[in-house]
């Protein structure tokens, strides 16, 4: 009987220990399992605030570049291309590359707009373009001339294009100029009280790397 009753008491002190082990297993588990997750909020906290920072910023350089665009499109005014008795083909050679006659300032006579080049024409009359050019725009009105356009083109065209007058807008010339670093849109209409053109900017790209336009070239 006594050794029966020694059975059991080693036999409880052995269950014993052994649930003490594993509870300790356990609840080491448990706080080893806290702790990663107090870390992985920790984590998502510093996500969030880095996240809410990057959004900062992006709002602050967004209104920076709204005021630079505003300000840029403030300073691009119109230009006017008054008359002058003096062509401004006087002084070099020039090509002509095409002309067309319209009546743009309502006075019932057409004017011609032609645009001429620095660049020359071969024996056969082919262009011979080189990676730049000087291009004039110009009106003649009789004794008067109007340059709508006058600068060198690097890797580029310049062409135009006529416009009649409707109920809605006056005649006038549209100016597109094509590089190798973007496209400009300029309008140009007879202002009568001032007795010139107002130059105005359409549309202008900025800088862009052009692979490739369907412009016809000469």
């Amino acid at each position: 009987m006594k050794n029966k009753l020694l059975l059991f008491i080693i036999i409880a002190v052995l269950l014993t220990a052994g649930c003490s082990a594993g509870t300790e297993t356990a609840w080491s588990e448990v706080e080893r399992l806290e702790a990663e997750v107090a870390a992985l909020n920790n984590e998502k906290d510093a996500a969030a605030e880095r996240e809410e920072n990057l959004r900062g910023q992006m709002a602050i350089l967004q209104e920076e570049l709204d005021e630079c665009m505003e300000k840029i499109a403030g300073e691009i005014e119109p230009r006017f291309g008054g008359p002058s008795k003096t062509s401004p083909l006087e002084g070099n050679e020039w090509t002509l590359i095409d002309y067309y006659g319209h009546d743009l300032d309502g006075d019932g006579t057409d004017e011609i707009t032609a645009l001429y080049t620095s660049a020359e024409r071969d024996a056969s009359g082919e262009m011979m373009w080189d990676d730049g050019q000087d291009f004039i725009l110009m009106i003649t009105d009789g004794s008067d001339y109007y340059t709508l356009f006058k600068e060198f083109v690097q890797i580029g065209m310049v062409y135009f294009s006529i416009h009649g007058a409707t109920d809605e807008a006056p005649a006038g010339v549209l100016t597109f100029v094509s590089t190798g670093a973007g496209l400009r849109l300029e309008k140009s209409t007879y202002n009568v009280e001032d007795g010139g053109y107002v130059i105005e900017s359409v549309y202008d790209a900025g800088s862009l790397n052009v692979m490739y336009n369907s412009f016809p070239c000469g």
